[in-house]
């Protein structure tokens, strides 16, 4: 295999052999193991003149939460030719925030019914995305991670997890959109801070960069449809309100697909991270997506 560079793999002459073994052959690799192998039996094999160029939809094709470490499923992603020729990095990471940065700088962090709100944990931290400081204490913490990894080509700068704390302030309140049922979209503001904060790395690592989610409570595309992204920000959607048997309402799969149109409109770079597995309390994964053909074609498109 070959580095590319944007951190992937290009695995051009392996795919090909796998697509030989298939046209050709009729092989399936349909689970991992030799349970999964399917191989028919031919007296003989005749082979037409071929002459075929192909190359994936998405740069990148991974499939998460299926023990992907375990040698056997490696090799079956490897045969079903999914790969990735950018490596996203798009997990949670609001947290770098030294334990005394909150007394040095509480006006970076979000602010709430008029009190600036420490931190619990590096974790837990909502910041005020409009704030110049939090776009330096962004730029300069980034810097730092590429000149200590100078082979990485990507960092996220996603949100912390789990329960928003929106800044009440007015730079931040000021570019919130109000439907007409009176509920407030919080997006602009998201894709403002992204949008800041590339600019700012792009500055001093005009080669890098960056990924985010677009994902629970600032999943729906803004109003504005004049807004672009960065072209160094790869937006990542996670459609939470989708995953699992979630999709079989039809106005579930309405909304996703207007998700998917809006922001595609803003970048060419949209990545989907689907979850095919239903999550369970307490993290447990159980229930797969049913393989009811409707769903599976309007989803899996």
């Amino acid at each position: 295999r070959q580095y590319t560079p944007l951190g992937g793999f290009s695995r051009g002459t392996q795919n090909g052999a796998y697509t030989f073994l298939e046209t050709v052959f009729g092989v399936r690799w349909l689970m991992p193991g030799d349970v999964g192998d399917v191989v028919p039996r031919a007296e003989t094999v005749t082979m037409p003149p071929t002459d075929l160029t192909d190359a994936p939809d998405f740069r990148s094709r991974r499939l998460p939460y299926i023990r992907e470490r375990d040698p056997k499923v490696q090799q079956w992603m490897r045969r079903n030719k999914l790969g990735y020729s950018i490596l996203l990095v798009h997990g949670h990471q609001w947290h770098w925030f030294e334990p005394d940065v909150y007394d040095r700088a509480p006006e970076m962090f979000t602010l709430h019914k008029g009190k600036r709100i420490r931190p619990v944990n590096a974790a837990s931290a909502w910041v005020c995305t409009t704030n110049p400081k939090t776009i330096a204490h962004f730029r300069a913490v980034l810097k730092n991670v590429f000149a200590a990894n100078p082979a990485m080509v990507m960092n996220s700068i996603s949100p912390s997890d789990g329960s928003e704390l929106w800044c009440e302030c007015e730079q931040c309140t000021a570019l919130d959109e109000k439907l007409p049922n009176g509920e407030v979209r919080h997006t602009r503001r998201i894709v403002a801070f992204y949008n800041a904060v590339t600019q700012a790395v792009a500055e001093v690592c005009p080669d890098k960069l960056l990924a985010g989610y677009v994902y629970a409570g600032y999943v729906d595309p803004p109003l504005d449809r004049s807004l672009r992204f960065h072209p160094n920000f790869y937006p990542v959607l996670g459609a939470l309100f989708a995953y699992g048997p979630l999709a079989y309402r039809p106005e579930v799969r309405e909304r996703l697909h207007a998700c998917i149109e809006g922001w595609s409109a803003m970048t060419d770079h949209l990545s989907y991270y689907g979850f095919l597995p239903l999550l369970q309390p307490r993290g447990r994964f159980a229930l797969p997506v049913p393989p009811e053909r409707k769903l599976l074609k309007d989803l899996f498109p």
